[in-house]
């Protein structure tokens, strides 16, 4: 009987307009999806599918990290407790697909998918990474609303929108480099984001990018001696999708290292505008920083 409930509830869902009340606020981390799922469906593709797709790992870290956490429960076990979580995934074999906001709560997105004897897997699976995209492009947003003013000076120089949050302390806001930082009291988190301008050829564009991001970053952030300062750790492969990259840095000749994000943003003349970010955050998870680094830059 339950299970009927949740398949109307779940038609019921696609066919209502959203504004339609006032909504309670939406519950639980932006990093998490709860999924509804009963588990003879998740005992078929659909397992293997979130898991290589929604939950698989973060890129550019060097420990594991998903995406996304995933929270699974059965249809019956779907409560309100559960309704107002501002991330959800619905699975059914009869239900209708699609994506809503704000259904239960908001800011909220909920996805319905659909899982039968009839369900192409390679379709399945394209749906799941498009709807990964969607929610992944979710939290980016939410994270972004947070700061709400870019900082003027980089507009001004650079040419390009970046946030800085007010907790950070600007460091340098030179002619040819803007540098913020921060660092909490009583604590090892360092958050730092350095913008600057670069002459790269197209030719080894790649190769050439690493190794004047370095020059920059060896000038820019150093340690506790002359033989200590930033650089990008080539042991470990970037990740690269589109003008965003993904890895890590190390402080050379000490035990200080963590993950980057950097975006390029290419100009006429060959001119490169470099915005990155560096972490450092020993004994934590990394992953919620890089998207808010993500966010901001």
């Amino acid at each position: 009987m339950r299970n009927l409930l949740f398949a109307f509830s779940f038609l019921f869902l696609f066919s209502c307009d959203e504004g339609r009340k006032t909504l309670p606020k939406s519950t639980g981390s932006g990093n998490e999806i709860v999924l509804v799922i009963s588990d003879a469906i998740w005992n078929k593709y659909p397992s293997k599918a979130i898991n290589e797709i929604f939950a698989k790992d973060y890129p550019g870290l060097q420990q594991s990290e998903p995406i996304f956490n995933i929270i699974r429960i059965k249809p019956s076990d779907f409560t309100t407790i559960f309704k107002t979580h501002q991330n959800i995934i619905l699975i059914s074999e009869n239900g209708e697909e699609g994506k809503k906001n704000n259904f239960w709560a908001s800011p909220q997105l909920v996805v319905g998918l659909k899982w039968n004897k009839e369900t192409n897997k390679e379709q399945f699976a394209e749906k799941c990474k498009k709807y990964v995209a969607i929610f992944y492009q979710s939290q980016l947003k939410k994270e972004r609303e947070k700061h709400t003013q870019y900082e003027k000076s980089i507009k001004d120089k650079f040419g390009i929108e970046v946030k800085i949050p007010s907790e950070y302390t600007i460091i340098n806001d030179s002619t040819n480099i803007f540098w913020a930082t921060y660092n909490p009291p009583k604590s090892d988190l360092i958050k730092q984001i350095v913008v600057f301008k670069i002459n790269i050829n197209e030719l080894n564009f790649q190769e050439n990018l690493i190794i004047k991001v370095d020059s920059v970053l060896g000038k820019t952030l150093k340690g506790s001696g002359e033989s200590n300062f930033v650089q990008i750790e080539k042991r470990f492969p970037i990740e690269i999708s589109g003008n965003t990259y993904r890895g890590l840095w190390k402080m050379e000749n000490e035990f200080m290292g963590g993950p980057f994000l950097m975006k390029i943003q290419n100009q006429k003349e060959g001119n490169t505008i470099v915005s990155i970010g560096i972490i450092f955050a020993p004994g934590e998870a990394k992953k919620r920083f890089m998207v808010e680094m993500e966010a901001l830059l």
